[in-house]
């Protein structure tokens, strides 16, 4: 004898979600991992004149160097480039800075190096006397000659009353 047909089960809400979940499972899956998001280029801010203004305070005043300046106001270094070559004006005035900055960092260094030698550092002492007071202090081991060899030997043999045959080669 044939059974009667099973009765159909009514669906629940709890059976709809169940139902959905598992399809978001299967769905998550089969899907791949997304990318991590790239970084972000930093972004740079148009190069106007008040910014090349800054670019020239920065080196002078601050002692930067050109990539250093850049940064310091928010721009790249390849664009301040750009700008110095496309305009000649800019490119005097940064270079005019530059020269300004290199004054100040000399003397910034010889004033270390004045500090050093004061604080007994025989090296920076005999560096400062021999570039200060070059005609008292001198390094007399520096032989330099102004002659070729073989002229300088005879001249050294007419002053010592010798032949050249006698001076060692």
């Amino acid at each position: 004898m044939k059974k009667p047909p099973a009765a159909k089960k009514r669906r629940t809400d709890t059976d709809v979600d169940h139902d959905l979940a598992g399809l978001a499972a299967h769905v998550a899956e089969r899907t791949p991992e997304p990318k991590a998001a790239k970084k972000p280029k930093a972004t740079y801010r148009r190069f106007d004149e008040t910014k090349q203004r800054e670019y020239i305070r920065q080196i002078t005043e601050n002692k930067l160097g050109r990539i250093a300046a850049a940064r310091a106001v928010g721009v790249d270094a390849s664009t301040a480039r750009r700008h110095v070559a496309a305009d000649k004006k800019f490119a005097e005035a940064v270079s005019l800075a530059e020269m300004a900055a290199e004054g100040e960092k000399i003397e910034d260094v010889e004033d270390a190096l004045y500090q050093a030698a004061i604080g007994g550092n025989v090296t920076a002492i005999q560096v400062f006397l021999y570039n200060r007071a070059a005609d008292r202090w001198s390094d007399r081991r520096n032989l330099q000659l102004h002659m070729p060899p073989d002229e300088a030997a005879r001249k050294l043999a007419a002053i010592l009353s010798i032949g050249t045959a006698d001076l060692p080669t």
